[in-house]
C-alpha cells in the first residue's frame, strides 16, 4: 500500500515539474523623468522571465522589439507595435501631467523628478503555440 502512494507523488512530482516549463513571468517597468539630463521624459522596458523582450521612449516615440523571436510571435498581428506604440505614447502623456501635478504640489519650480511603477504578471504558455528560446 505505502509503494503505491510512493509511485503517485512520483508521478505527480514529474506533472508538476513539467508545468514549470511552460509558466513565465511578465514584467512592465514605466519610468517618467522632469529634467533629468541625457534621460528620455519617458520610457518604458518590457522583460519575460527578466529578459528584455521590448523597449519604448520618448525620444523614438516607438515599442521595438529587443529579442528576435518577438517578432516571430507578432507575425500574426502585423498591428501590435503600432497599436502598442499608441497604448505607450498616451502612458507618456498621463506621466507627463502626473509630473506636473506632482511639481505643483510639493511646490517645486526647478530641479529634476523622477516617477516610476511596474506591473508583473503570471503567463501560462502553451509551448505549441510560442517558442520562446533566448
Amino acid at each position: 500500500e505505502s509503494q503505491w502512494w510512493y509511485y503517485f507523488l512520483l508521478l505527480l512530482l514529474w506533472y508538476l515539474s513539467s508545468l514549470l516549463q511552460y509558466i513565465h513571468s511578465l514584467k512592465h517597468f514605466y519610468f517618467g523623468a522632469s529634467q533629468v539630463t541625457n534621460f528620455p521624459e519617458f520610457l518604458t522596458v518590457s522583460l519575460v522571465d527578466d529578459i528584455q523582450i521590448s523597449h519604448y521612449d520618448s525620444s523614438t516615440r516607438r515599442k521595438v522589439p529587443t529579442q528576435d523571436w518577438m517578432n516571430e510571435v507578432t507575425e500574426e498581428d502585423p498591428e501590435y507595435w503600432k497599436r502598442n506604440t499608441q497604448t505607450l505614447m498616451a502612458h507618456q502623456q498621463w506621466f507627463r501631467r502626473n509630473m506636473e501635478i506632482m511639481k505643483q504640489r510639493f511646490n517645486q519650480t526647478g530641479g529634476s523628478l523622477e516617477l516610476s511603477f511596474f506591473t508583473e504578471s503570471t503567463l501560462i504558455v502553451d509551448r505549441k503555440q510560442i517558442n520562446m528560446s533566448h
